[in-house]
Protein backbone atom coordinates (compact mmCIF):
# COMPACT_ATOMS: atom_id res chain seq x y z
CA UNK A 1 0.00 0.00 0.00
CA UNK A 2 1.24 3.47 -0.66
CA UNK A 3 2.23 6.04 2.29
CA UNK A 4 -0.99 7.50 1.35
CA UNK A 5 -3.41 5.20 1.82
CA UNK A 6 -1.23 3.27 4.84
CA UNK A 7 -1.50 7.05 6.51
CA UNK A 8 -5.19 7.52 5.90
CA UNK A 9 -6.05 3.57 7.22
CA UNK A 10 -3.64 3.79 9.95
CA UNK A 11 -5.06 6.80 11.12
CA UNK A 12 -8.56 6.06 11.25
CA UNK A 13 -7.92 2.65 12.98
CA UNK A 14 -5.67 4.84 15.30
CA UNK A 15 -9.16 6.86 16.10
CA UNK A 16 -11.26 3.96 16.20
CA UNK A 17 -9.16 2.05 18.29
CA UNK A 18 -9.23 5.49 21.12
CA UNK A 19 -13.34 5.09 21.50
CA UNK A 20 -14.00 7.36 18.70
CA UNK A 21 -16.36 7.62 15.91
CA UNK A 22 -15.97 8.13 12.39
CA UNK A 23 -17.69 11.02 10.81
CA UNK A 24 -18.72 11.59 7.15
CA UNK A 25 -14.89 13.25 6.08
CA UNK A 26 -13.51 9.91 7.41
CA UNK A 27 -15.51 7.87 5.66
CA UNK A 28 -14.72 9.53 2.29
CA UNK A 29 -10.75 9.66 3.04
CA UNK A 30 -11.76 5.53 3.87
CA UNK A 31 -13.54 4.80 0.51
CA UNK A 32 -10.58 6.92 -1.78
CA UNK A 33 -8.09 5.12 0.55
CA UNK A 34 -10.10 1.28 0.09
CA UNK A 35 -10.48 2.42 -3.72
CA UNK A 36 -6.62 2.72 -4.57
CA UNK A 37 -5.50 -1.11 -2.60
CA UNK A 38 -5.33 -3.64 -6.25
CA UNK A 39 -3.74 -6.78 -4.08
CA UNK A 40 -4.09 -7.90 -0.31
CA UNK A 41 -0.27 -8.93 -1.62
CA UNK A 42 0.82 -5.77 -1.45
CA UNK A 43 -0.43 -5.10 2.55
CA UNK A 44 1.94 -5.45 4.93
CA UNK A 45 0.82 -7.16 8.09
CA UNK A 46 0.39 -3.43 9.98
CA UNK A 47 -2.07 -2.41 7.04
CA UNK A 48 -3.91 -6.10 6.92
CA UNK A 49 -3.94 -5.86 10.96
CA UNK A 50 -5.49 -1.40 10.70
CA UNK A 51 -8.43 -3.09 7.56
CA UNK A 52 -9.46 -6.17 10.11
CA UNK A 53 -9.75 -3.29 13.19
CA UNK A 54 -12.14 -1.22 10.75
CA UNK A 55 -14.52 -4.36 9.74
CA UNK A 56 -14.77 -4.84 13.32
CA UNK A 57 -15.51 -0.95 13.77
CA UNK A 58 -18.58 -1.27 11.40
CA UNK A 59 -19.58 -4.57 12.38
CA UNK A 60 -20.83 -2.53 15.55
CA UNK A 61 -21.20 1.06 14.48
CA UNK A 62 -23.20 0.45 10.99
CA UNK A 63 -26.30 -0.74 9.45
CA UNK A 64 -24.54 -0.57 5.80
CA UNK A 65 -22.88 -3.13 4.46
CA UNK A 66 -21.11 -1.24 1.96
CA UNK A 67 -17.83 -0.84 4.12
CA UNK A 68 -17.83 -4.07 5.33
CA UNK A 69 -17.97 -5.54 1.80
CA UNK A 70 -15.11 -3.89 0.51
CA UNK A 71 -13.11 -4.12 3.64
CA UNK A 72 -13.34 -7.98 3.31
CA UNK A 73 -12.78 -7.95 -0.41
CA UNK A 74 -9.78 -5.42 -0.06
CA UNK A 75 -8.23 -7.85 2.63
CA UNK A 76 -8.00 -11.04 1.06
CA UNK A 77 -8.41 -10.01 -2.80
CA UNK A 78 -11.42 -11.19 -3.83
CA UNK A 79 -14.66 -9.95 -5.69
CA UNK A 80 -17.66 -9.95 -3.70
CA UNK A 81 -21.37 -9.74 -5.22
CA UNK A 82 -23.29 -7.23 -5.55
CA UNK A 83 -26.19 -8.90 -3.44
CA UNK A 84 -23.96 -9.37 -0.49
CA UNK A 85 -25.85 -6.51 0.93
CA UNK A 86 -28.82 -8.54 1.37
CA UNK A 87 -27.52 -10.50 3.85
CA UNK A 88 -26.33 -9.89 7.25
CA UNK A 89 -23.14 -8.34 7.73
CA UNK A 90 -22.43 -10.83 10.75
CA UNK A 91 -21.83 -13.88 7.47
CA UNK A 92 -18.56 -12.00 6.77
CA UNK A 93 -17.58 -11.89 10.24
CA UNK A 94 -17.80 -15.28 10.47
CA UNK A 95 -16.50 -16.25 7.57
CA UNK A 96 -13.17 -14.25 8.52
CA UNK A 97 -12.37 -15.78 11.62
CA UNK A 98 -12.73 -18.85 9.86
CA UNK A 99 -10.07 -17.92 7.15
CA UNK A 100 -7.69 -17.14 10.04
CA UNK A 101 -7.68 -20.87 11.16
CA UNK A 102 -6.44 -22.06 6.92
CA UNK A 103 -2.92 -21.09 5.57
CA UNK A 104 -2.86 -18.19 3.52
CA UNK A 105 -2.60 -20.06 0.77
CA UNK A 106 -5.50 -21.73 0.61
CA UNK A 107 -7.90 -18.59 0.37
CA UNK A 108 -6.11 -15.26 0.39
CA UNK A 109 -3.16 -16.37 -1.89
CA UNK A 110 -5.35 -18.95 -3.68
CA UNK A 111 -5.26 -17.78 -7.56
CA UNK A 112 -8.08 -20.35 -8.45
CA UNK A 113 -10.94 -18.27 -6.11
CA UNK A 114 -11.17 -15.18 -7.53
CA UNK A 115 -15.02 -14.01 -6.36
CA UNK A 116 -17.38 -15.29 -3.83
CA UNK A 117 -20.81 -14.92 -5.62
CA UNK A 118 -24.72 -15.69 -3.59
CA UNK A 119 -27.52 -17.22 -5.95
CA UNK A 120 -30.75 -18.13 -5.71
CA UNK A 121 -30.83 -22.52 -5.47
CA UNK A 122 -33.27 -24.93 -5.57
CA UNK A 123 -33.13 -27.08 -2.59
CA UNK A 124 -32.25 -29.95 -5.22
CA UNK A 125 -29.05 -28.16 -6.49
CA UNK A 126 -27.22 -28.28 -2.92
CA UNK A 127 -26.33 -25.18 -0.74
CA UNK A 128 -22.99 -24.00 -2.48
CA UNK A 129 -21.03 -24.63 -5.75
CA UNK A 130 -17.35 -23.89 -6.91
CA UNK A 131 -17.00 -23.47 -10.71
CA UNK A 132 -12.95 -24.15 -11.04
CA UNK A 133 -13.61 -22.65 -14.96
CA UNK A 134 -14.25 -19.12 -13.40
CA UNK A 135 -12.71 -19.41 -10.13
CA UNK A 136 -16.02 -18.98 -8.21
CA UNK A 137 -17.30 -19.98 -5.05
CA UNK A 138 -20.78 -19.78 -5.25
CA UNK A 139 -23.66 -19.93 -1.62
CA UNK A 140 -27.34 -20.20 -1.82
CA UNK A 141 -28.63 -16.97 -0.84
CA UNK A 142 -31.49 -19.36 0.88
CA UNK A 143 -29.12 -20.84 3.10
CA UNK A 144 -28.69 -17.33 4.75
CA UNK A 145 -31.97 -17.41 6.07
CA UNK A 146 -33.22 -20.62 5.87
CA UNK A 147 -29.82 -23.10 7.50
CA UNK A 148 -27.51 -20.33 8.85
CA UNK A 149 -25.57 -22.33 10.67
CA UNK A 150 -23.92 -24.35 7.21
CA UNK A 151 -22.52 -21.01 5.86
CA UNK A 152 -19.40 -20.93 7.21
CA UNK A 153 -19.08 -24.87 6.97
CA UNK A 154 -20.20 -24.47 3.34
CA UNK A 155 -17.89 -21.95 2.89
CA UNK A 156 -14.92 -23.63 4.28
CA UNK A 157 -16.27 -26.83 2.13
CA UNK A 158 -15.94 -24.69 -1.38
CA UNK A 159 -13.01 -23.93 -0.24
CA UNK A 160 -11.61 -26.93 -0.08
CA UNK A 161 -13.00 -27.76 -3.87
CA UNK A 162 -10.26 -25.44 -4.70
CA UNK A 163 -7.61 -26.66 -2.94
CA UNK A 164 -8.45 -30.01 -3.80
CA UNK A 165 -6.60 -28.99 -7.09
CA UNK A 166 -3.40 -28.08 -5.89
CA UNK A 167 -2.94 -31.44 -4.46
CA UNK A 168 -0.78 -34.06 -6.93
CA UNK A 169 -3.22 -36.46 -9.26
CA UNK A 170 -1.79 -39.68 -7.46
CA UNK A 171 -1.55 -38.72 -4.04
CA UNK A 172 -5.74 -37.46 -4.01
CA UNK A 173 -6.45 -40.82 -5.98
CA UNK A 174 -4.39 -42.38 -3.44
CA UNK A 175 -6.17 -41.42 -0.52
CA UNK A 176 -9.70 -42.16 -2.62
CA UNK A 177 -8.85 -45.49 -3.19
CA UNK A 178 -7.62 -46.18 0.77
CA UNK A 179 -11.46 -45.19 1.35
CA UNK A 180 -12.60 -47.47 -1.44
CA UNK A 181 -13.93 -44.52 -3.42
CA UNK A 182 -14.54 -45.57 -7.61
CA UNK A 183 -16.05 -43.31 -9.63
CA UNK A 184 -16.93 -43.39 -13.63
CA UNK A 185 -18.59 -41.88 -16.36
CA UNK A 186 -21.49 -43.87 -18.26
CA UNK A 187 -19.41 -44.61 -21.51
CA UNK A 188 -18.56 -48.32 -22.54
CA UNK A 189 -15.17 -48.36 -20.56
CA UNK A 190 -16.85 -46.31 -17.25
CA UNK A 191 -19.83 -48.97 -17.37
CA UNK A 192 -17.75 -51.90 -17.77
CA UNK A 193 -15.58 -50.97 -14.65
CA UNK A 194 -18.40 -49.69 -12.59
CA UNK A 195 -20.13 -53.69 -13.55
CA UNK A 196 -16.35 -55.33 -13.34
CA UNK A 197 -16.11 -54.30 -9.47
CA UNK A 198 -20.26 -55.43 -8.84
CA UNK A 199 -19.53 -59.33 -9.99
CA UNK A 200 -19.60 -58.41 -13.60
CA UNK A 201 -21.97 -58.92 -16.50
CA UNK A 202 -22.95 -62.51 -14.98
CA UNK A 203 -24.61 -64.63 -18.05
CA UNK A 204 -25.62 -61.64 -20.30
CA UNK A 205 -25.51 -61.91 -24.04
CA UNK A 206 -24.06 -59.01 -25.61
CA UNK A 207 -27.12 -57.96 -27.04
CA UNK A 208 -28.36 -57.28 -23.42
CA UNK A 209 -25.47 -55.71 -21.88
CA UNK A 210 -26.19 -53.13 -24.80
CA UNK A 211 -29.96 -52.84 -23.29
CA UNK A 212 -28.05 -51.91 -19.75
CA UNK A 213 -25.61 -49.50 -21.08
CA UNK A 214 -28.96 -47.84 -22.65
CA UNK A 215 -30.51 -48.18 -19.52
CA UNK A 216 -27.96 -46.70 -17.05
CA UNK A 217 -27.68 -43.83 -19.63
CA UNK A 218 -31.11 -43.31 -19.34
CA UNK A 219 -31.40 -42.59 -15.85
CA UNK A 220 -29.10 -39.99 -15.96
CA UNK A 221 -31.28 -38.16 -18.39
CA UNK A 222 -31.93 -34.95 -16.28
CA UNK A 223 -30.43 -32.42 -18.10
CA UNK A 224 -29.61 -29.96 -14.46
CA UNK A 225 -27.39 -31.23 -12.31
CA UNK A 226 -29.66 -32.93 -8.59
CA UNK A 227 -29.71 -34.45 -5.62
CA UNK A 228 -32.70 -36.43 -6.35
CA UNK A 229 -32.60 -39.57 -8.06
CA UNK A 230 -32.98 -39.54 -11.81
CA UNK A 231 -35.66 -41.05 -14.54
CA UNK A 232 -36.54 -44.74 -14.93
CA UNK A 233 -35.02 -46.11 -18.05
CA UNK A 234 -38.37 -46.26 -20.98
CA UNK A 235 -38.94 -49.29 -22.67
CA UNK A 236 -38.70 -52.06 -20.21
CA UNK A 237 -40.90 -55.08 -21.64
CA UNK A 238 -41.67 -58.82 -19.71
CA UNK A 239 -38.26 -60.04 -19.69
CA UNK A 240 -36.09 -57.20 -20.17
CA UNK A 241 -32.63 -58.41 -18.85
CA UNK A 242 -32.82 -54.73 -16.35
CA UNK A 243 -35.89 -56.07 -14.67
CA UNK A 244 -33.16 -58.78 -13.20
CA UNK A 245 -29.46 -57.54 -13.16
CA UNK A 246 -28.35 -55.80 -10.37
CA UNK A 247 -27.86 -52.73 -11.95
CA UNK A 248 -31.78 -51.64 -11.11
CA UNK A 249 -31.26 -52.93 -7.61
CA UNK A 250 -28.64 -49.91 -7.81
CA UNK A 251 -31.04 -47.39 -9.09
CA UNK A 252 -33.80 -48.47 -6.80
CA UNK A 253 -31.87 -48.22 -3.58
CA UNK A 254 -30.10 -45.06 -5.06
CA UNK A 255 -32.96 -42.40 -3.19
CA UNK A 256 -33.09 -38.89 -2.85
CA UNK A 257 -30.13 -37.00 -1.41
CA UNK A 258 -28.75 -40.53 -1.21
CA UNK A 259 -25.80 -39.69 1.11
CA UNK A 260 -28.29 -40.12 3.79
CA UNK A 261 -29.51 -43.51 2.98
CA UNK A 262 -26.27 -45.78 1.46
CA UNK A 263 -27.07 -47.72 4.50
CA UNK A 264 -29.96 -49.12 2.39
CA UNK A 265 -27.90 -49.37 -0.42
CA UNK A 266 -27.04 -52.05 -2.90
CA UNK A 267 -23.92 -53.46 -2.08
CA UNK A 268 -21.11 -56.27 -2.61
CA UNK A 269 -17.65 -57.32 -1.74
CA UNK A 270 -17.59 -54.90 1.02
CA UNK A 271 -18.33 -52.16 -1.68
CA UNK A 272 -21.60 -49.78 -1.40
CA UNK A 273 -23.05 -48.80 -4.95
CA UNK A 274 -24.94 -45.73 -6.12
CA UNK A 275 -25.69 -43.60 -9.19
CA UNK A 276 -24.77 -40.32 -8.43
CA UNK A 277 -27.06 -38.36 -10.07
CA UNK A 278 -25.17 -34.37 -9.27
CA UNK A 279 -22.10 -35.71 -11.35
CA UNK A 280 -24.06 -38.22 -13.82
CA UNK A 281 -21.08 -40.71 -12.08
CA UNK A 282 -21.48 -44.18 -11.41
CA UNK A 283 -19.95 -44.63 -7.42
CA UNK A 284 -18.59 -46.99 -5.09
CA UNK A 285 -17.57 -46.63 -1.56
CA UNK A 286 -16.13 -49.00 0.72
CA UNK A 287 -18.79 -49.90 3.63
CA UNK A 288 -16.43 -49.34 6.10
CA UNK A 289 -16.39 -45.57 4.78
CA UNK A 290 -19.99 -45.22 5.49
CA UNK A 291 -20.00 -46.69 8.29
CA UNK A 292 -16.78 -44.26 9.28
CA UNK A 293 -19.42 -41.18 8.34
CA UNK A 294 -22.51 -42.90 10.11
CA UNK A 295 -21.11 -43.53 13.45
CA UNK A 296 -19.52 -40.17 13.90
CA UNK A 297 -21.15 -36.64 13.97
CA UNK A 298 -19.62 -35.70 10.74
CA UNK A 299 -22.03 -34.66 7.87
CA UNK A 300 -23.41 -37.45 5.49
CA UNK A 301 -22.76 -34.80 2.69
CA UNK A 302 -19.52 -36.22 2.98
CA UNK A 303 -20.38 -39.36 1.44
CA UNK A 304 -22.09 -37.54 -1.84
CA UNK A 305 -18.93 -38.59 -3.87
CA UNK A 306 -15.21 -38.38 -3.48
CA UNK A 307 -14.89 -34.81 -4.33
CA UNK A 308 -17.49 -33.97 -1.71
CA UNK A 309 -15.98 -35.96 0.47
CA UNK A 310 -12.40 -34.31 0.29
CA UNK A 311 -13.96 -30.85 0.66
CA UNK A 312 -16.29 -31.58 3.68
CA UNK A 313 -13.31 -33.85 5.41
CA UNK A 314 -11.46 -29.83 4.63
CA UNK A 315 -13.86 -28.27 6.23
CA UNK A 316 -14.11 -30.18 9.39
CA UNK A 317 -10.31 -30.13 9.52
CA UNK A 318 -9.92 -26.31 9.53
CA UNK A 319 -12.85 -26.13 12.08
CA UNK A 320 -11.36 -25.66 15.78
CA UNK A 321 -14.07 -26.81 17.34
CA UNK A 322 -14.77 -30.06 14.78
CA UNK A 323 -11.30 -31.37 13.82
CA UNK A 324 -11.93 -33.58 16.80
CA UNK A 325 -14.49 -35.40 15.25
CA UNK A 326 -11.95 -37.12 12.31
CA UNK A 327 -9.82 -40.14 12.80
CA UNK A 328 -5.96 -39.61 13.91
CA UNK A 329 -5.44 -41.00 10.21
CA UNK A 330 -7.10 -38.28 8.52
CA UNK A 331 -5.74 -35.62 10.35
CA UNK A 332 -2.11 -36.81 9.52
CA UNK A 333 -3.14 -37.03 6.37
CA UNK A 334 -4.45 -33.56 5.79
CA UNK A 335 -1.43 -32.37 8.01
CA UNK A 336 1.32 -33.66 5.18
CA UNK A 337 -0.69 -33.24 2.06
CA UNK A 338 -2.98 -30.21 2.87
CA UNK A 339 -1.64 -28.02 5.24
CA UNK A 340 1.43 -27.52 2.87
CA UNK A 341 -0.44 -26.87 -0.13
Amino acid sequence: MDNTNSYSISTLSQKVQSGLSLNNVDLDNLSLSLAQISGSDKLSDYDKNNLKILFDYFIVNSNDNVFNITLFSKRFNKELSSNWIDVPVSFLSSMWKSIENIPSSHFELNENIKAIVIESFGESQGQGDYLSSIRQIILSKEMFFDHPDDVVPLFLHEIGHAIRQKISNEDICSWYSSYGWYSSSDDDSGIEGWIGIMGGWDNLSAEQQIEIRRCIRECFGVSERTLTRGPAPQNIFLGHPWESFKTKAVYDKTFDFWYEHLDQSYQYNGLVFFMNFYYKQLMAVSKSTVDLIYNSNINKYSLMGPEEFFAELYSYYYDPNQRALLSKEIQIWFKIHVDTV
